[in-house]
């Protein structure tokens, strides 16, 4: 990274800034020394961190600061290795941090899964209970050594506090005396070198016996010990000096404690620099109301309503991209416009961001990782070294070509300037195709028409321009993309007062390619101002049509709602129904036996009688009269029959009018639906209902007399499978058949049953033409019904083969573009079940890309369809994205 081009930038303010934010002196130079990280995974590190740290100073340590009560202690752990003995004061400074490190990672590990970074930092901060307790044992908060820290200290001055008791009581009673007094200066006592003294007049100096320590000014007093004194006062100084060697026993124990750990103690003060380091970096965020930006994997900028972090709040954010569909971006308008503040808002708002700091700039900017950054802006000439201003540009733009590549950010300011226009155009444009050529991202100001027409010719080149309000004579400091600027020196200058004649004159001597130059600006602003009020009448219309939409939307659902309700309804009123009909059926069965009972018992009286006429003395009248009952009981018996056929055939009826309700059936334009898709006939050659193998079609009218390994055809199929588990308490059932497996409604498919073991004739029952008439009808009553439900579905008029029609008609791809979401899932639905019964197993589906709700549903759709094996984007020539490859299977076996 180039630090004079950090500089430029003012880089090294902003780590002034960050510096005076921390709280230890490690952390400042860490600060100081910040330099932007060159690869994405460090960057991405650094703003984690810097999110971390945030995190925590504003959901955690609301009213004060995280590193409250640690002090900089690094010092001290220095002094201590020197040999030094550690000052009661400083060994309270280091106790303070140490308890606060430990309360600082304690609270941070509570908090370990929103900041694992600085969890992790906090898990180095150690544990040190013996030395902080010591401290806290030996020394008082106000940094003073305790009394009992020894027990020897405790001797000593409890010695001195008794000597200093006599010592005063001695002094007070030599102050009683008048004799005494009449000596001294004023009736005080005084300290001199330590001693306790008494102010004497000079003349009467040996009139009191003692040591003279010390004399005023003037020379008229003297300060004397006198010697009832001396000899307490002495060993008060013994006990001074034994308690002082004391003291110095104990704080370099206290010492010893904490270099006796060193290594650990280094540990946490490291860790303590990071964490600090953290923090004031959320701090700095915080203070110039930064956010964290996206970092790009690959080289390029969109800052949006970004400013400069040392403008202030008056500061004009602006939005900038680069790097994504252009390299180079050409900036140009008015001096005082703010072409380089603009580039100085993005350069250091780079640097910043790979600096792991957040940015003054709204959520949603992003900025690449940069190895290296270049920013040639202001006017550097020097007399010393004979450089103009040219001249250094130049100097600067050479170091740019000869190290620039693919993952440099070039800031040029008036390039090509300094020097004759067309010469200085001339090599500015060879130098942005250079740069252009290295894959270099580029910003440059320029006052320069040639610049321009170049940024409009070039690829992946763009012009910008800064906004200029010619009524007020100011620049607006806005920067609109896709536009050149007008330099509006003319325009300044007439409204400055400049007569209409010089500028006139002024104009013929511009170039004629200036004057069009500026004259596709003019035209190219009044087309840009037509554009974005086509935009914005455009932009009013969708937000009607989007409202309009969902109007209708929620129409189209309370319609689906109510079409649900009624459909509920109905299915619940045909419920009840197939239920009163079974009810009635056990009704007709139990008569029927009871029938059956009367005919054998018949049959039994017949024989009897039969019996009786053969032994009867009587002849033909008595036969006749048996013959007549008979005849008579016969006759009552058919009737009774015939009335139990009627009953059967009218709860037929109503069975497969509730069977269509009950089992979903609807009539659409395509025939008979069940469930959405299309039945076909389902005849054999004769046609006649479906017959495999002589057997008979049965509907399945309570679910839970289904069970697994019994064959059934599916209606909407018409194929013939095995149930593979009981119903589910929605009614659905899965069936095999072959290679697939379906699920479908119990409503839906008709059980198989042989017609010879139930109708077993009168061979095994011996029974008469009543009696077998009477168990066909109890046995097929549901066979009856469930064929009734059968040409129900399918319809007497409607004999054509499903399969035959269907491969005659299915396409290998079908296109949902324009359809609502709801809508296109139900045509998907109903095309897959037909591709499948044709033996397609490969389609396309084209939903097409549009705005991706579409493709979205129908991907989601598929991913949870049964028989979709697999599923892919279409290739270039399928479609691309806008079209789904689906691969037919059985995804549920």
């Amino acid at each position: 990274m180039d630090r004079k081009s950090l500089e430029v930038l003012d880089f090294q303010v902003i780590l002034r800034m960050l510096a005076e934010k921390t709280s230890l002196e490690s952390s400042r130079q860490t600060a100081l020394s910040l330099v932007p990280a060159e690869s994405v995974e460090k960057v991405k590190h650094l703003q984690q961190e810097t999110r971390e740290a945030v995190w925590v100073q504003t959901r955690v340590f609301t009213s004060a600061s995280p590193m409250s009560g640690i002090r900089d202690v690094s010092p001290l752990l220095d002094k201590a290795f020197d040999g030094a003995i550690l000052e009661p004061a400083e060994l309270l400074d280091v106790a303070y941090t140490l308890e606060a490190a430990l309360s600082l990672r304690d609270t941070l590990s509570k908090h370990e899964s929103e900041v694992p970074l600085l969890f992790g930092y906090a898990r180095s901060i150690g544990s040190f209970p013996e030395f902080t307790s010591e401290v806290r044992r030996c020394i008082s908060d106000d940094a003073k050594v305790r009394d009992d820290a020894s027990l020897n200290l405790k001797r000593i001055r409890d010695r001195l506090k008794g000597l200093s008791a006599r010592l005063r009581e001695k002094i007070d009673s030599l102050l009683r005396q008048e004799d005494v007094c009449a000596l001294l200066q004023e009736p005080i006592v005084t300290i001199r070198d330590g001693r306790y003294v008494l102010p004497v007049k000079r003349e009467y100096r040996h009139r009191l016996p003692g040591i003279v320590h010390d004399a005023s000014s003037s020379g008229a007093t003297v300060f004397i010990e006198p010697s009832a004194l001396v000899e307490i006062s002495n060993e008060m100084k013994e006990l001074e000096a034994a308690e002082r060697e004391e003291i110095r026993s104990i704080l370099r124990g206290l010492t010893s404690l904490f270099v006796r750990r060193s290594e650990e103690m280094k540990e946490t003060l490291g860790a303590l620099s990071r964490l600090d380091f953290a923090f004031a970096k959320g701090r700095l965020a915080d203070e110039m109301n930064g956010r964290p930006p996206m970092i790009s994997d690959m080289p390029s900028i969109r800052l949006i309503r970004a400013i400069h972090p040392l403008l202030g709040k008056g500061a004009k954010p602006i939005d900038v991209r680069l790097g994504y569909d252009f390299d180079i971006l050409v900036i140009t308008g008015p001096n005082t416009g703010g072409k380089t503040v603009a580039l100085r808002t993005v350069g250091l708002l780079c640097a910043m961001a790979q600096s792991g700091l957040f940015i003054p700039a709204a959520e949603g900017s992003e900025v690449g990782v940069f190895q290296k950054i270049f920013a040639d802006i202001g006017d550097e000439q020097s007399i010393e070294q004979s450089l103009s201003t040219f001249s250094s540009h130049m100097r600067n733009i050479i170091e740019v070509i000869n190290n620039a590549d693919n993952g440099t950010l070039a800031l040029l300011d008036e390039l090509g300037a300094g020097t004759d226009p067309a010469e200085g155009s001339a090599i500015a444009m060879a130098v942005l195709e250079h740069l252009l050529d290295r894959g270099t991202k580029c910003i440059v100001t320029t006052h320069s028409g040639e610049l321009k027409l170049f940024a409009f010719q070039k690829e992946k080149v763009q012009n910008a321009r800064v906004e200029f309000d010619p009524v007020t004579l100011e620049p607006t400091f806005e920067l609109s993309i896709d536009l050149p600027g007008r330099s509006n020196a003319l325009e300044i200058s007439r409204r400055l007062g400049l007569t209409e004649s010089v500028l006139h004159r002024a104009v013929s001597f511009m170039s004629e390619g200036g004057i069009r130059v500026e004259d596709a600006i003019v035209s190219l602003e009044a087309e840009r101002k037509a554009f974005l009020e086509s935009l914005s009448k455009l932009e009013t219309e969708r937000e009607e049509i989007r409202k309009l939409k969902d109007e209708l939307e929620k129409k189209l659902l309370a319609l689906r709602r109510d079409r649900a309700k009624v459909l509920e309804k109905a299915s619940r009123d045909a419920r009840a129904l197939v239920h009163d009909a079974r009810r009635e059926l056990n009704a007709v069965l139990k008569q029927a036996k009871d029938l059956r009972s009367k005919l054998e018992s018949l049959l039994a009286d017949v024989e009897n009688c039969k019996a009786a006429t053969a032994a009867a003395d009587g002849g033909p009248a008595i036969r006749d009269g048996v013959s007549a009952s008979i005849r008579e009981a016969l006759a009552s018996a058919g009737r009774e029959v015939e009335v139990l056929r009627s009953r059967l055939r009218g709860i037929e009826g109503d069975v497969e009018k509730a069977a269509p309700v009950a089992d979903g059936l609807k009539r659409g334009a395509g025939g008979v639906m069940y469930d959405g898709v299309a039945l076909g006939a389902l005849e054999n050659e004769e046609g006649l209902p479906f017959r495999p193998g002589g057997r008979s079609l049965e509907a399945v009218l309570d679910p839970g007399e289904l069970r697994p390994g019994e064959r059934v055809v599916v209606c909407s199929l018409g194929r013939e499978g095995r149930v593979v588990n009981e119903p589910d308490p929605t009614g659905n059932v899965i069936v095999q058949m072959d290679d697939m497996r379906v699920k479908v409604k119990v409503g839906g498919i008709l059980r198989i049953k042989e017609v010879e073991k139930e109708v077993r004739g009168d061979q095994t029952l011996g029974w008469g033409t009543a009696a077998k008439e009477t168990r066909a009808a109890e046995v097929n009553a549901k066979t009856k019904i469930g064929e009734g439900l059968f040409r129900k579905a399918l319809g007497r008029d409607e004999t054509v083969s499903l399969t035959r029609n269907k491969m005659a008609t299915v396409s290998p791809e079908i296109d949902v573009r324009g359809l609502l979401a709801a809508e296109a899932i139900e045509r998907l639905d109903k095309y897959l079940d037909d591709a499948l019964l044709c033996g397609l197993d490969q389609v396309r589906i084209i939903h097409g890309k549009g705005t991706g709700a579409l493709r979205k549903a129908v991907r989601e759709f598929l991913q949870n369809h049964h028989q979709v094996a697999s599923l892919r984007w279409g290739d270039p020539n399928e479609g691309g994205d806008g079209v789904t490859v689906v691969k037919l299977g059985n995804s549920a076996s």
